[in-house]
């Protein structure tokens, strides 16, 4: 898919087609990158090797897309490819025996194993097996997984620990997000499977380090996987939820887009070139984090325009982040921000944000002085 449809994507008019051009693209890359991860532990470990075919070929079709999809399993394919086939082997394996043993295969694991989308562990004193529900991503609760994804955005190797969730608030956050699925599927129907297919991987923790503040994120080496801080606090309802789920659901899709289509003619230039302040929230973002805000935001506007027009949510809620996404649009051009940088990003990438400003500008004119 060209960068020049997602606006049209955006809209969330007849977007189900493109998005499934996309994630065939992406699954057909990660499966070629499989198969050479595949080539490589059978070259340096054969009887390895064979045993991770073994459980590939045992395992159904649906555990086996669980870990093809998985951002842990993506990570490993496509943003470490210098990784050794030893450490891609383990996981592989130990993916494959979790996805077997929730199949209720005759397999043995020899130590705690989880899959690879964190919903489940299979322990030595037992299973781990967080609630879901039905249509929305899959969520991990605090798998090994989970508990190493840093939630401050610094990419520490080993974050500081996390407290778990009680009982009681599981059972609270698994009623906030089936509530969330219906106020996505009352603002538009098809909303909740596009943010399942693209949160592939939904990470919910405590984050001691801003105990009182509700915070998402993703990122491009862990292509689907989002992360929702501290989303048991009282105060965070469906709004919260969805809007983060619909954020890190177009970065997500627009991770999956690049990697068949780059947005940058010089990719070794991403990471010397400067940050750029966000119009929106004011965060000095990088380069490449600021191309994708116009698309999300530009998303996200509509996202709130449809869900006030059908009252899915308070409407107060809506006309405040319907005016916090005008922010950025209604400033300067965008493409100041780039001014000086232009000759490294991808023209359809640029005539594409122009033309999402232009729209916004001409459609909202009015709204965003309202209030």
């Amino acid at each position: 898919m060209t960068i020049t449809r997602m606006p049209d994507v955006l809209r969330w008019n007849d977007y189900d087609a493109v998005c499934d051009g996309v994630l065939a693209a992406y699954g057909d890359r990660l499966a070629r990158k499989l198969g050479e991860a595949l080539g490589e532990i059978c070259r340096d470990d054969p009887a390895g090797g064979d045993e991770l075919r073994s459980l590939m070929d045992r395992v159904a079709d649906d555990g086996f897309m669980r870990v093809l999809d998985a951002p842990e399993t993506s990570f490993r394919l496509l943003s470490a490819p210098g990784r050794h086939a030893e450490d891609k082997g383990r996981f592989l394996r130990d993916a494959f025996v979790a996805e077997a043993l929730r199949q209720e295969l005759d397999v043995a694991a020899d130590r705690d194993v989880w899959t690879a989308l964190g919903d489940r562990g299979y322990l030595r004193d037992g299973a781990c097996i967080w609630p879901q529900v039905e249509g929305m991503p899959v969520t991990d609760y605090g798998s090994p997984h989970a508990l190493r994804v840093d939630l401050s955005g610094q990419d520490r190797p080993v974050p500081p620990p996390r407290p778990p969730f009680s009982d009681s608030e599981i059972d609270r956050l698994h009623d906030l997000l089936r509530r969330s699925r219906a106020a996505l599927e009352r603002t538009e129907a098809g909303l909740p499977r596009f943010v399942a297919r693209f949160n592939i991987a939904l990470i919910l923790q405590k984050d001691p380090e801003s105990p009182g503040s509700f915070s998402s994120g993703s990122n491009g080496y862990y292509i689907g996987r989002t992360f929702l801080a501290n989303p048991h606090l009282p105060e965070i309802d469906e709004s919260h939820v969805a809007d983060a789920l619909v954020h890190e659901g177009i970065h997500a899709l627009l991770y999956m887009q690049e990697q068949e289509q780059p947005w940058f003619l010089d990719s070794t230039a991403k990471g010397s070139l400067p940050r750029i302040t966000s119009p929106w929230s004011g965060s000095r973002l990088p380069f490449p984090s600021f191309l994708q805000a116009c698309f999300v935001w530009y998303g996200l506007l509509h996202f709130w325009s449809r869900a006030m027009q059908s009252g899915a949510f308070e409407q107060g809620v809506a006309i405040k982040r319907i005016q916090l996404c005008l922010r950025g649009f209604c400033k300067q051009p965008l493409l100041d921000s780039i001014a000086g940088f232009t000759s490294v990003v991808d023209a359809d990438v640029q005539k594409t944000i122009e033309e999402m400003q232009n729209v916004v500008v001409g459609a909202f004119a009015d709204v965003r002085h309202a209030g």
